[in-house]
């Protein structure tokens, strides 16, 4: 016999990196701007919120590969919120998306009164 294969590999793309460098800032009393660095291997990010301190996130918003921030509207002030951000790669048809862990979560800033 000639060549028989006794083994299949199987490959995926690459995992993102993981998300670094999250940071917050207030832009106004209801509105806020969530920045990181940029992850290898990602096609985009996903950002989520809650409020400080408490156990349920909830979707802030959704960006592709080449976005580094996302601009976030709806806080309630004098609400304090944390924000973390994970990286994914879009899958071809067929195929489970693949995402990273989330970062840390981050407090975003309060805008001075």
């Amino acid at each position: 016999m000639r060549g028989r294969a006794n083994a299949v590999l199987v490959t995926r793309d690459p995992m993102p990196a993981a998300v670094a460098g999250v940071a917050g800032s207030a832009l106004s009393p209801s509105s806020a701007r969530v920045s990181w660095t940029a992850s290898e291997h990602a096609d985009g990010y996903d950002v989520e919120r809650r409020a400080a301190g408490t156990g349920s996130w909830e979707p802030a918003g959704h960006v592709g590969a080449g976005a580094t921030s996302l601009g976030v509207t709806g806080p309630a002030p004098p609400t304090a919120y944390e924000f973390q951000v994970h990286a994914f790669t879009e899958p071809d048809p067929g195929r489970p998306a693949r995402r990273r862990p989330r970062s840390r979560p981050r407090p975003g800033s309060r805008p001075a009164p």
